[in-house]
């Protein structure tokens, strides 16, 4: 876990989830054999980078970083973990789920009594991110009936 930690602070969040996983895998009792680059026939100094992946690929990635979050044994023993939630609101927000890290980073500050001044910036992206959707969806839908 203090390794994916100090990816986690080095932004490096393919890697920090990559050993998230493995963590939560290893305390499921499942011993990972081989990483992902060696899955997809690639050595470690061939590692691709995300844009060249095939979406299916990038579909799978994402479901790992949401599964890790979802069932990050953390939340499951302490689910008022406040660094826990921060970081499941952070994978949310990244992968564009605003409404969903909206929730997660506001039960995380409620939580923290609105102490932690990450927290609060990331609900502010969060909700900036929303009303520029929405902004969007009204744009696209006043086009539509302009015609």
């Amino acid at each position: 876990m203090q390794e994916g930690n100090a990816l986690f602070k080095e932004k490096n969040l393919r890697g920090a989830m990559g050993k998230y996983h493995r963590a939560l895998l290893f305390i499921q009792g499942i011993q990972v054999q081989q990483n992902a680059a060696s899955l997809m026939g690639l050595t470690s100094t061939e590692q691709p980078k995300v844009d060249q992946l095939p979406e299916s690929v990038k579909q799978e990635v994402t479901k790992i970083k949401m599964d890790c979050y979802n069932n990050l044994a953390i939340l499951e023993v302490e689910p008022t973990n406040v660094k826990a939630l921060y970081r499941k609101g952070k994978a949310l927000y990244n992968i564009k789920d605003y409404d969903t890290a909206l929730q997660v980073l506001q039960k995380a500050q409620e939580v923290d009594n609105g102490n932690d001044s990450g927290i609060k910036q990331c609900i502010k992206d969060c909700k900036q991110q929303l009303k520029n959707l929405l902004r969007k969806e009204r744009d696209i839908y006043r086009r539509l009936f302009e015609k």
